[in-house]
């Protein structure tokens, strides 16, 4: 059986190593998220779709199939036309990447760019993500990683 490793499952490896698990072998025990969860859930994809102006033209990555994310990204990294992806995903030796955003550079390397609602959470899973990025992309042309950290007033008044 293959098993694939994506930054949610890592980061839960990280934090117990029996909740990784369970997470990889019996998925279906797993609660179901509750409404704060997916309050902060709602809230990140917010934030992510009030990054997307900042790069006229993105194309999203919008596919539910992992094997097809995974080809549908290859080929909009091809395309020169392409300035950037949204949700783009990538696949190395088991090892699960979806990115906020590529951003196509000049020179042809892609920047990656993490969007954060908050910055509290920064340090832990972004941190982790983006030493992820390179493992999961030995031949990929990249430049360095960023992110875009929005302060809570920025995108609502309502939280």
């Amino acid at each position: 059986m293959s098993i694939r490793i994506s930054k949610s499952k890592f980061c839960a490896g990280v934090q117990c190593l029996k909740r990784l698990y369970f997470e990889v072998h019996s998925p279906e025990l797993a609660e179901e998220p509750s409404a704060a969860d997916q309050a902060i859930i709602q809230q990140g994809h917010e934030v992510g779709m009030l990054a997307r102006p900042l790069f006229p033209r993105g194309v999203e990555v919008c596919e539910r199939s992992l094997d097809q994310a995974i080809r549908t990204t290859r080929e909009l990294v091809a395309n020169p036309e392409i300035p950037a992806i949204f949700e783009g995903v990538f696949e190395h030796g088991g090892v699960l990447v979806k990115v906020d955003i590529l951003h196509r550079r000049r020179d042809g390397r892609w920047r990656l760019i993490e969007v954060k609602s908050t910055s509290d959470v920064i340090l832990s899973s972004s941190a982790r993500l983006l030493r992820f990025f390179p493992i999961t992309c030995t031949s990929f042309p990249r430049s360095p990683a960023y992110l875009i950290a929005m302060p809570s007033s920025r995108y609502s008044s309502s939280w």
